[in-house]
Parts: C-alpha cells; structure tokens; sequence
C-alpha cells in the first residue's frame, strides 16, 4: 500500500469518526486551527483518491493493452500456424497428385512399349516379315509379266506361228540334244559322240519344277522339253493355197488345235515362270516358290521356325493378335494363288473335253464311217 493511500484512509476514518460524534450529538470541536487541518486534510484525501483512481485507471488501460497487443500475438500466430498448415498439407496434396501422374505416366509408356515395342508387340521379325512379303509380291508380279510374249517367244509351236520349214527346226533341235542334251544311251544309239553335261535335262520333268535362273542352261532345258511337248511349228502356206477350201480348213483346224494347246501352253509357262529365278542379290533373286516358302516355312518348321516359336512366349497380346493376322493373311494369299491354280486346271480339262469334242463325228455319213472303223477294228 502507497502512503498516499494509507494517509487517505486514515483521514476517511477520523471523517467518519467525526461524522458519527455529530450525529450522537457531539459537538463538533469549533477551533480555526482544527478547521483549517481538516480542510487541508479533506483536500489532501481528495486528491489522493483522485491520483489514486487515475493511477488505477492507468494500470487499466496499460493492461488492457498489454491483453490487446498479446491477444494480436497469439491472434498472428494462430493465423501464422493455420497458413502454415494449410500450405504444408497443400504441398504434400501437389506432391501426391505429381507423383500419381508420373505414375500414370510411366504407366501409359510401359504399357505403350509392352503393345506396341518391336520385342513384344509386333509380332516375330516384323522386318524380316515385311521383306519376306514383298520378295512373293514382286517375285509374282515379276513372274506375270509379259505372259503371253514369253509363250509367243520361247515356245517354237506357239499360238498361230507358222515355219516354211518344219524339218530345220527339228533339225535345230537335234543340234542342241547333240550338243547339251544327250543321253549315254542316245550316245550308244549313234545320235551324238557321247553324254553330253546336261543329258535329258531337256526332257525331265524334275528340272522343270527346280527353281533355276532365269536364262541359265537349267531355265533353258526347260524351254527346251516345252518344245519337245508342244512339237514342231506347222507348215506355212502360200498365199494361193490358203485361198482353196482345203487350204482354209488347215487354217481353221489349225487355230482350233492352237487354242486347245495355249492353255496348256499359258499354264506349263507359269510354272517355268514361277520357278525362275530373279536378278538381283540376297533375297531379292528369289523365284515365286522360292519366296513362298521361305514365308511358309516360318510357320512350318524351316530355319527361322525356332526362333519364331520362342518369340511367342514374350508377345504380349497385341503381339500375338498381329501374328496371328499375319497367319491368316499368308493363308488367304495361298488360298488366293490355289484358286489361280484351279483357275488353269479347270481350263486344261475344258480343254480336253473339247478336244474330244471336235473329234466326235458329224453327220449321217461321218457316223456310219465311224461305225464301219470301230467293226474293223473289233
């Protein structure tokens, strides 16, 4: 306790004593000098009060301002904290959405190189495959081009070619067996001195099928055993001769015998044609069978079978769906080049029908003639 504020309440008590001695009745003491003293003293409390309640109310306000300033603290703080917090759990949420898109990310590049990677979604040596399909599509078109010209220029007795002399062919022929083509026996038979390198090739039907070079000696004996089947050319006739009945019905019979044999003739040189092979290097030299089976035998056992089998252990599935593509497109095309077959062995035996046709008899006449040779031949 302050002086000053011990010095007031004592004076409040001696004015409450006071007080209480005039209202018992007591006179109050009427002196000058304790007059003025107690005036004095009433001041002296008065201001002291006074001084005592602006120094309470200055505390006051001091610490409200201290509450005020320290609740602002505690106020920026928390909001300090919050903000804190809020950037903190904001951060880890960004932290957590970049890592799932890089999850995702490499997620889609995995699985993009898994279907679409040359190991495990494009099936076995796509490119290797790719070569393997153009060899057949360029042998072929290779092989069909110019089909006719080459009937009309390697084939002596080809469609409507006439010779003035047919025995200079024959004889052009036996130059060659002489010289290539003759056999130890025909040798023994005075045809020639002796075997010659390529003896029979010009008759043997399994050179025929053998993949050879084009223009080479074994494609040649090919052109040559086509001549032996189709025969020397036909006799040409005068221009006065052609004009008689008997000369147009030789050229008649002659164009029919023609279009029986050129289809034999369109088919015997597909197949020369399709096992010729092709100038070029590598690969690119590959005859029409030659081609088709090294993509066939990919698929059914040939060289490149094994390492094709465990390339399917490691295809994904996009991989195996376009393998399996690839099968079956390999299959339709031979289904294709087998219908172009059959396309030629139902014209070779239309053929043959009407060859046997044009020999049956015409005519009342004709058919008691031909009566009279089937009796006599009984």
């Amino acid at each position: 306790m302050s002086p000053a504020f011990r010095k007031a309440t004592v004076c409040t008590v001696l004015f409450s004593v006071t007080g209480l001695a005039v209202g018992s009745g007591c006179p109050a003491v009427v002196d000058s000098i304790w007059e003025s003293g107690m005036s004095a003293a009433q001041g002296a409390v008065a201001s002291s009060i006074v001084a005592m309640v602006q120094s309470v109310e200055g505390s006051e306000a001091f610490n409200a301002q201290r509450v005020q300033g320290a609740l602002r603290v505690l106020n920026e703080q928390i909001n300090t904290s919050s903000n804190n917090s809020s950037n903190v759990v904001l951060n880890a949420k960004q932290a957590t959405a970049n890592l799932q898109v890089e999850i995702d990310n490499r997620t889609q590049v995995m699985k993009a190189i898994d279907s679409y990677g040359p190991s495990t979604g494009q099936g076995f040596d796509p490119c290797g495959e790719q070569v393997r399909s153009q060899n057949v599509a360029v042998a072929l078109g290779e092989a069909s081009n110019d089909m006719q010209e080459k009937v009309t220029r390697e084939i002596d007795a080809a469609p409507g070619r006439f010779v003035s002399s047919p025995g200079a062919v024959v004889a052009q022929r036996l130059q060659a067996v002489k010289s290539t083509y003759c056999t130890a026996d025909e040798a023994k038979a005075g045809l020639c001195a002796a075997a010659a390198p390529m003896a029979g090739m010009d008759v043997s039907g399994a050179n025929f099928f053998t993949s050879a070079t084009a223009g080479s000696a074994q494609d040649t004996a090919k052109s040559a055993m086509l001549n032996n089947l189709f025969g020397v050319p036909d006799q040409a006739l005068g221009a006065s001769s052609a004009q008689l009945p008997a000369g147009q019905a030789y050229l008649d019979q002659k164009r029919s015998k023609d279009a029986i044999a050129s289809v034999a003739a369109a088919s015997l040189k597909t197949i020369q044609a399709w096992t010729s092979s092709r100038s070029g290097s590598g690969t690119d030299t590959q005859s029409v069978m030659d081609a088709l089976a090294s993509k066939v035998d990919t698929y059914a056992g040939g060289p490149n079978y094994d390492s094709w089998a465990q390339t399917q252990a490691t295809q994904s599935q996009r991989g195996l769906l376009l393998e399996l593509a690839k099968m079956l497109s390999t299959e339709l095309y031979e289904d294709y080049l087998f219908y172009q077959s059959g396309e030629r062995q139902e014209a070779i035996a239309a053929a043959r029908v009407a060859l046997h046709a044009s020999d049956m008899p015409t005519g009342i006449d004709a058919i008691q003639a031909a009566s009279v040779r089937s009796k006599v031949a009984q």
